[in-house]
This record gives structure tokens, sequence and C-alpha cells, in this order.
């Protein structure tokens, strides 16, 4: 399983950080992956089926693993079925849970659920598992790199004895990094195309 150790390992590779190593530290990688992560989380869209515990129109949504952003509901749900014929209109009542309007869910019935997924790189904030896809590696590396370049911009705007043609070189290899990254995201079809999954992503 590819470990925090393993990407910041891809960033070195990436950035060159042996001819400054100084500059590039496990911190500012763990805030760059952060945001990469938070950045490839919104581009893969999930759908749950869950089936109905507690009857009513207040459906609790937490049990559907790694739950981020609800983006759609649909219901009732049988397996197989159009989900834009059957989208119900929701608000939040409170985090993760959910009310469904003009509609009350009975038990044993299902509801499907559109959503985005907080995936983790093992050790990153505690996780216990990296639930990115080893072929979505390069694509989280990518784009954590460019954030690199970035935070780099920003410090080295603070320090009056660096030249501004070095953070226009930073600025610059962070888009070169963000490039990439679009034609792994064209190539993975992340955005428009749905990942399916069920229960326990």
């Amino acid at each position: 399983m590819t470990t925090l150790t393993d990407y910041h390992a891809d960033l070195d590779g990436l950035l060159a950080t042996a001819v400054d190593a100084a500059a590039w530290t496990p911190a500012l990688k763990d805030a760059a992956l952060r945001l990469a992560l938070r950045e490839y989380d919104a581009r893969l869209v999930y759908e749950t089926s869950l089936p109905v515990i507690t009857p009513g129109p207040e459906q609790d949504l937490s049990g559907i693993a790694g739950l981020d952003e609800v983006l759609a509901l649909a219901y009732p749900w049988p397996e197989g079925a159009d989900f834009a014929s059957r989208t119900v209109c929701w608000r939040y009542v409170r985090d993760q849970t959910v009310l469904l309007e003009g509609v009350s869910p009975q038990a044993g019935q299902v509801i499907r659920v559109r959503h985005t997924v907080a995936h983790t790189i093992e050790a990153l904030d505690g996780a216990n598992a990296t639930t990115v896809p080893e072929r979505h590696r390069s694509l989280v590396g990518l784009t954590a790199a460019a954030w690199c370049c970035d935070l780099r911009v920003r410090q080295v705007s603070e320090n009056p004895a660096i030249t501004e043609d070095a953070a226009q070189v930073l600025a610059d290899l962070a888009e070169h990094f963000r490039t990439k990254a679009q034609q792994w995201l064209s190539r993975a079809q992340t955005g428009g195309v749905l990942r399916w999954a069920g229960v326990g992503i």
C-alpha cells in the first residue's frame, strides 16, 4: 500500500528537492498533499445505495464510508433505475443528515446517494489507510507538486533576499505541474464520469 512516505518520495522526484532539500520541508509537502486531495475529491463522483433503517424524511447518511459532500438523492430506488427521473429535493439539517422534501422513506426501502468521498493517504493526518487508487497516484502527486510550488512562492515573496526571478520560476513550475495533472484528469475521465460503488467504498 502506498503511504505518506511514498508520496513524499514522489514529490522529491518531481521537485528535484536534492538541490535544496531544506526548502521543501515535510510540513510543506503535507500541506500540499492536503490541498491536492481536496481537489482530487471534488473531481470524483460516486453513487451509493443506502438502505433505510429509520423511517421518516430525515435521514442520516454518515453510514456511507468516506462520505464528503452529498450532491443529489434519488428515491425510491429500485436497482438499475434512472437516477434523473427519481431525484428528490432535500436539504441539510446537520452534517451528513438530510431532510427529503415531500417524501417519507420507510424501513427497507433504498435511497440512492450521489456524493463525493474524502480520500486519504496513510499516515497523513493520522489516516490508517490510503484510499486513493494506485492508478491515480501520479495525478495526486502532480497536483501536490503544483501546490508545493505555490506555497514556496508565498514563502519567497516574504524574503527580500530572494529575487523576483525565483518566484517566477516557481510559478511557472506550478503551472507546468497543473497542466500535466489536467492531462491525467482527461485520461482518467474524472469529473464527468460517475464512479459506481456500493456501500463500503
